[in-house]
């Protein structure tokens, strides 16, 4: 009996998140339903103005519960506080109401720039690429469809039109941030999911608003309109769940510089977005509307010219990646053999290390591939290091690794490899989480034109020595001039 009223019932083990959401799906379905059937205001409000509260509760509970400090939680919670004053005012409150919405815009481009400032400190050129074709694309929707059309309404004041272009710049200005934001991030958090939908639902009610503006008449438009407020709600609603769910934490934290890699998804959203002007100038002539065609090819140059530098750094990226060893980031055995064979000036002096981790079979086998895997990047870390700048480091198979040194003695390729031993030698590596395993390395080095005058036997001759520091015990450097043991021996 003890253990049966001990034990928690299973309502108890859901997460405050998840109440919430259930409970804002049956609010927002209640409110559909009341402006589908032309519900009463009397009934519609007081709904309402509850959905946005609760959106305002949850986000300002969800900072204390996430324990955020950061403050582009509050500026999303300001922006439904917001919205809320604005539902609460009469309906002639328009002096009022209208400044209010401008500073419902401000609060989430505040929010959203710092969102981008925390989740990328780094200058990330390929994100800033993608943000300014899609708001090269957006901005010309928008200017053409909304802006253009609300300047050449003549029967408004001119405070009245700057007013009404102000909403349609506000959404460029979001989708730009989101945008940056969002495109390139990797596999998106509930979070993030969350945010983008809430975005949405605040620039459509916008755009619907302007266009039932200029096209009062319209059956569609007019019908999508009527459901606008249902969108705000969503928006509101939304603002709770993003900071009652526990991903919020980590919406803006700090990620890798963007690689100039896409995957087909992104590729596709840019390819769309570059159409969007051509499509945006057939449109136009099958209305027999201005065609905007100044405007319309100085957006396709701009596009075209960031989709190109785009495509460049996407061949750029793949050239590196042919180069470069994935798990130590040092370059590759073609890149180091294709270097070796193009010396510039082989006449100054060349020569090659080649080094081999002692025992490596025993530290696989004793901490796993991962140790083994993490005892290579810091041995590949400790030799990038040790070298010269301009000298060459790769990884040449397994657990070796050849160093290439241009303009160089043998003295000074000794020294070198003197210098790459004792980084090795003098610290423990780690192999995992609070392990770390003592490491060192047998090294052969050979020069050019002392020990040779090929520069295709460089290596062989390297590995020659290489396999005698190995046979004579290993931990030394041997060619040559030089076959001891280290100082400490």
């Amino acid at each position: 009996m003890a253990a049966t009223a001990n034990r928690s019932a299973p309502w108890m083990s859901v997460p405050l998140w998840a109440w919430y959401a259930a409970a804002g799906a049956c609010l927002l379905g209640l409110y559909t339903l009341v402006v589908l059937n032309d519900g009463p205001t009397m009934v519609a409000t007081p709904v309402f103005a509850t959905g946005v509260t609760a959106g305002l509760v949850g986000m300002l509970l969800g900072i204390r519960v996430n324990d955020s400090s950061a403050w582009w939680p509050r500026l999303l919670a300001g922006g439904v506080a917001v919205n809320l004053i604005v539902t609460l005012l009469p309906a002639g409150a328009w002096p009022v109401t209208q400044p209010l919405y401008l500073l419902y815009y401000l609060l989430n481009v505040l929010a959203l720039v710092l969102v981008v400032r925390r989740r990328t400190p780094d200058w990330d050129l390929p994100g800033v690429i993608d943000a300014a074709i899609v708001t090269i694309a957006a901005g010309l929707l928008s200017w053409v469809f909304l802006i253009g059309p609300i300047l050449d309404v003549s029967d408004r004041h001119p405070a009245m039109r700057l007013l009404s272009i102000a909403y349609p710049l506000g959404d460029v200005l979001l989708v730009a941030l989101a945008t940056r934001l969002f495109l390139g991030g990797g596999r998106p958090s509930v979070a993030a999911r969350v945010l983008a939908c809430y975005l949405l639902l605040s620039i459509l009610p916008d755009v619907l608003t302007a266009l039932h503006d200029l096209l009062p008449q319209d059956p569609w438009i007019a019908r999508m309109w009527n459901v606008s407020t249902v969108m705000w709600l969503a928006a509101a609603l939304l603002v709770g769940l993003l900071g009652l769910h526990p991903s919020m934490r980590d919406l803006d934290a700090p990620k890798p510089a963007g690689s100039p890699d896409a995957g087909w998804g992104q590729l596709a959203g840019l390819a769309l977005a570059s159409l969007l002007a051509p499509a945006t100038l057939f449109v136009q002539y099958l209305r027999d509307a201005p065609l905007h065609i100044p405007l319309i090819c100085a957006c396709c140059a701009l596009i075209l010219l960031l989709v190109i530098g785009r495509l460049a750094a996407l061949v750029r990226v793949q050239r590196q990646m042919a180069v470069t060893d994935e798990l130590t980031g040092l370059r590759t055995r073609r890149y180091f053999q294709e270097k070796l064979h193009n010396l510039p000036d082989p006449d100054r002096g060349t020569a090659v290390v080649l080094l081999d981790i002692d025992h490596f079979k025993r530290i696989n086998d004793t901490y796993g591939h991962d140790g083994g895997d993490r005892v290579l990047r810091e041995v590949a870390l400790r030799l990038a290091g040790a070298v010269r700048r301009g000298d060459l480091a790769a990884r040449y198979g397994g657990e070796e690794f050849a160093i290439l040194l241009s303009s160089t003695t043998h003295d000074q390729a000794l020294a070198v490899a003197d210098r790459m031993h004792a980084a090795v030698r003098d610290r423990p590596c780690s192999a995992g989480p609070d392990v770390e395993v003592d490491v060192t390395v047998s090294a052969g080095v050979a020069c050019l034109p002392t020990d040779v005058d090929d520069p295709g036997r460089l290596t062989l001759l390297a590995d020659q020595f290489l396999y005698e520091a190995k046979a004579a015990g290993r931990d030394r450097v041997v060619s040559t001039r030089l076959r001891r043991l280290p100082e400490s021996a």
